[in-house]
C-alpha cells in the first residue's frame, strides 16, 4: 500500500519565487479557460433567473406603458420552483425521519442501531440541513447545478455562573469576609463558555462562483479539478488560526485590499451576485457592501497535481488577487476532510446534458411559454382596458396633428366626409381579443405548471364529482413519477453529505459522563413530536458505519413490507383455528412490526402469563404458602425440577425404553 502525504521538503509558502509561476498559472491560464468555456452557460443562468424573479421583457407596443408599467410579468415560474422544492425536500426528508438510516454492524442490537439513528437525525435537526439542502434543491431547478460546501462549526456561548440565589448567598458571604466590595460585584458578570452546537453546516454555494474543468464529468468523475471564488474581508485573512494555533493564510503583507465595487460589483457580475444573495438565498461572500474592502480569493482543487518536481494528491491551493491583478499564493492544504471526502458536493437537475456541460434546469424548458405568458397577459390586460374605454373617433374638418392613436380611451378627430352620419363612435371592438388572451394565457400557465407538478396541472374534476380540483391536483401530483424519481436521485447528494457528517462528527466527538459515571453522547430524541432526552453509550456509538438515504423508494418499500405483515396478519386471525401454533406465530409477526415501525416495547410485553407472575414477588409468596401447605406437592415438584437439573438426584418419572408409558401407569409395555 501507497501512503500518499504532502511533500515534506517543499519550499516554504513564504517563496514567492518558488509558487509565483504556479499563482499566475491557476489565475491567468486556467481560471480564464475555464470561464470562456462556459460563457453560453452564464447567459443561460441569467435568463433562467429573469425567470424565476419575474422580469419580463414586453414588445415596444402602443399602449402597453400607460397599462402596466412594472418590469415584472407572472409569477409562474417563481411560484412552481417553490412549490415544487418545498415538496420534493419534504418528500426526500420527510417529518417523520425515516429518510435517514443507519446500518449496523452484523449482531449488533437493533436498540444500538436505531438510537444512533436518532442521534444523527437529531443532530441534523439541529444543523437546519433540510433548509439548506432546499435551497441547494432551488438553484438547481432555476440553473440546472448545484454546489454544497461542507463545513463544519462549533457554537459556543456565554452563560451566567451558578444560580441568581447562589450568586447573592456568595456576594453575602465575601462582603461579609470584608473582601473588595469592587471585585465582589464581579461574581454576578462571570461567564462561562458552552458549546451549544457542534455539528455540520452545509452552505449553498453560488454557482457563479464555481467553475469546472471542462473535460470533467461533474456526475460520473468520482474526483474533479474545480476552483471557487470568494470574496474574504482582509482581518478575517489574518486572524484565521487551525487547531495548533498557528496563522491559516500567510503572504497577505503582499496583498492590497480593494473595494468591493471594483472587484464584484462589474457590469456582468453585480446584478446577478446581488441577485443569487438576495433573492435565491445563497451566500455573497461579505461583498454585497461597495464599500467593503475585499480579498479575491480563488481554491483550486487538484486531485492530482506535478509542479517542480513536487507531486500533490487531494490538495487545495489558495491564490488571491491584489489590487493589481496580481496572483499570491497564501495557502497549501491537503483535503481537511479526515475520511478523504469531498469538500464539495455538486449535482444536476437533469443526468444527460445535450450540449450543456453544467446541465440544464426545469426553468430553461419553460422559459418559451413564460414569454408568451407574459405577452398574452399584457395583451389582454390592454384589450380589457380598451374594451371598457375604447378610443373614440369624432367628425372635425381633418385627422388632427395627422396622428392615429390606438391606446384605450384615445380620441382622434376625423372628417365629416370620413364620419358620414357617425359623430362619434368606438374605433374598433376588442371583445373577441380578450377571449383569445385569456384562453392562451390559462393554457400557457397550466402548460408551465405541467413541469414543475404544481396547482393547476392535472385540470377540473369530473362533472358530478365533488372532489374539488385542488385535492384532484394534489392527488395527481403526489403520484407522479417524475417527483418520485428526484426524491431517489437527488437522494444521493445528501447521503454524500451525511456520511461525512457522520464520519467527522465520531472523529471530533468527546464524550461525557453521566450520572452513573458512564462515558456517554447525550441527544435528543423525538417523541409525540416533542424532544425527549436521551443518550448513548460512547463505546456502542463510536463504530464505522454507513449512512443510507432511502429516499421514496426505500420508504414505499418500508411501507409496503408493513402492509404485507398487516395483511397477513389478518389471514392469520380468520385461520388461527386450523394453525396448531397460531398465538406464537401471532407473537412473532407483532415483535417484527414493532421493529419496523420502530416502536419501543418493555421485555415484560412478550412474556407469558407465567413468566410474568414468575417474576412477580407477590406471586411467588402466594406460591409457598401454598406448597408449604401441601407437602406432597412440593416433593412432587422438587422431584421434577431434580429430574431436569442433576441425573444423580431423587428419581423422577422415566420414561419405559420399550415405548410404552411411564412405570407402573397401567399402559402397554408394563414390566
Amino acid at each position: 500500500m501507497r501512503y500518499i502525504y504532502m511533500p515534506p521538503d517543499m519550499p516554504a509558502i513564504t517563496d514567492t519565487q518558488f509558487w509565483g509561476p504556479l499563482a499566475k498559472t491557476i489565475l491567468e491560464e486556467i481560471l480564464p479557460a475555464w470561464e470562456a468555456a462556459r460563457t453560453g452557460v452564464e447567459k443561460k443562468w441569467v435568463e433562467c433567473d429573469n425567470g424565476y424573479l419575474c422580469k419580463r421583457i414586453l414588445p415596444q407596443l402602443e399602449g402597453f406603458e400607460y397599462i402596466d408599467k412594472s418590469p415584472f410579468g407572472t409569477p409562474t415560474i417563481h411560484n412552481g420552483v417553490n412549490n415544487y422544492c418545498i415538496r420534493l425536500g419534504i418528500g426526500i426528508m420527510d417529518e417523520k425521519e425515516q429518510w435517514l438510516s443507519m446500518l449496523g454492524r452484523k449482531g449488533e442490537d437493533p436498540a444500538v442501531t436505531n438510537a444512533v439513528k436518532q442521534e444523527q437525525a437529531w443532530m441534523h435537526r439541529c444543523a437546519e440541513t433540510r433548509r439548506h439542502f432546499t435551497r441547494g434543491l432551488k438553484q438547481m431547478v432555476v440553473r440546472g447545478i448545484n454546489h454544497w460546501k461542507l463545513g463544519w462549526e462549533t457554537e459556543i456561548v456565554y452563560e451566567t455562573v451558578g444560580t441568581k440565589q447562589g450568586r447573592k448567598a456568595l456576594t453575602k458571604i465575601l462582603t461579609a469576609q470584608g473582601q473588595d466590595p469592587e471585585l465582589v460585584k464581579y461574581i454576578k458578570k462571570v461567564r462561562q463558555p458552552r458549546v451549544k452546537f457542534n455539528g455540520p453546516v452545509f452552505d449553498v454555494v453560488d454557482a457563479f462562483n464555481v467553475f469546472f474543468d471542462p473535460e470533467a464529468d461533474v456526475v460520473r468523475d468520482r474526483k474533479k479539478s474545480y476552483i471557487i471564488r470568494s470574496y474574504m474581508r482582509p482581518h478575517l485573512l489574518k486572524q484565521a488560526e487551525d487547531e495548533d494555533g498557528e496563522k491559516v493564510y500567510q503572504n497577505l503583507e503582499l496583498l492590497e485590499p480593494t473595494r468591493a465595487h471594483e472587484a464584484t460589483h462589474k457590469e456582468t457580475d453585480n446584478a446577478r451576485r446581488l441577485r443569487s444573495a438576495y433573492v435565491m438565498g445563497l451566500n455573497a461572500d461579505s461583498a454585497a457592501s461597495v464599500s467593503a474592502k475585499v480579498i479575491p480569493v480563488y481554491t483550486y482543487y487538484a486531485p492530482y497535481l506535478e509542479y517542480d518536481g513536487y507531486e500533490f494528491y487531494d490538495t487545495y491551493f489558495y491564490v488571491a488577487k491584489g489590487a493589481d491583478n496580481s496572483a499570491v499564493l497564501i495557502r497549501i492544504e491537503e483535503n481537511p476532510s479526515i475520511n478523504g471526502h469531498d469538500m464539495l458536493v455538486s449535482d444536476t437537475f437533469i443526468d444527460w446534458f445535450n450540449d450543456v456541460a453544467y446541465g440544464i434546469g426545469a426553468v430553461q424548458t419553460v422559459l418559451p411559454q413564460w414569454h408568451r405568458q407574459n405577452f398574452f397577459d399584457a395583451v389582454m390586460t390592454n384589450a380589457v382596458a380598451a374594451a371598457q374605454f375604447p378610443a373614440m373617433l369624432y367628425a372635425s374638418g381633418s385627422i388632427k396633428d395627422d396622428e392615429i392613436r390606438l391606446g384605450p380611451a384615445q380620441i382622434m378627430e376625423l372628417t365629416q366626409s370620413m364620419a358620414g352620419m357617425d359623430v362619434l363612435k368606438p374605433a374598433y371592438d376588442t371583445s373577441k381579443g380578450v377571449q383569445i388572451g385569456f384562453q392562451e394565457y390559462e393554457h400557457l400557465k397550466q402548460d408551465i405548471n405541467g413541469v414543475f407538478e404544481v396547482s393547476g396541472a392535472y385540470g377540473a374534476p369530473e362533472k358530478g364529482n365533488r372532489e374539488t380540483a385542488t385535492s384532484v391536483n394534489f392527488r395527481a401530483s403526489n403520484q407522479s413519477l417524475g417527483i418520485n424519481e428526484s426524491r431517489e436521485k437527488f437522494g444521493s447528494a445528501l447521503q454524500k453529505m451525511c456520511q461525512w457528517a457522520y464520519d467527522t462528527r465520531q472523529a471530533v466527538a468527546v464524550p461525557i459522563k453521566n450520572d452513573a459515571g458512564e462515558e456517554v453522547i447525550p441527544f435528543n430524541k423525538i417523541e409525540d413530536n416533542k424532544p425527549v432526552p436521551d443518550e448513548i453509550l460512547f463505546d456502542d456509538w463510536k463504530r464505522p458505519r454507513s449512512v443510507e438515504i432511502t429516499g421514496y423508494h426505500g420508504a414505499f418499500n418500508q411501507q409496503q413490507k408493513i402492509d404485507n405483515k398487516s395483511n397477513f396478519m389478518k389471514a392469520l386471525g380468520q385461520m388461527a383455528q386450523f394453525l396448531p401454533n397460531a398465538p406464537t406465530a401471532a407473537q412473532d409477526l407483532v415483535r417484527s412490526l414493532s421493529e419496523d415501525l420502530e416502536i419501543e416495547m418493555t421485555p415484560e410485553s412478550w412474556m407469558t402469563p407465567e413468566q410474568i407472575a414468575a417474576n412477580n414477588p407477590a406471586v411467588m409468596k402466594m406460591a409457598l404458602q401454598s406448597l408449604m401447605q401441601n407437602p406432597q406437592m412440593a416433593q412432587e415438584i422438587l422431584m421434577q425440577m431434580g429430574a431436569g437439573e442433576d441425573p444423580n438426584g431423587p428419581p423422577g418419572p422415566q420414561q419405559n425404553p420399550q415405548g410404552g408409558g411411564p412405570p407402573n401407569s397401567g399402559g402397554p409395555g408394563q414390566q
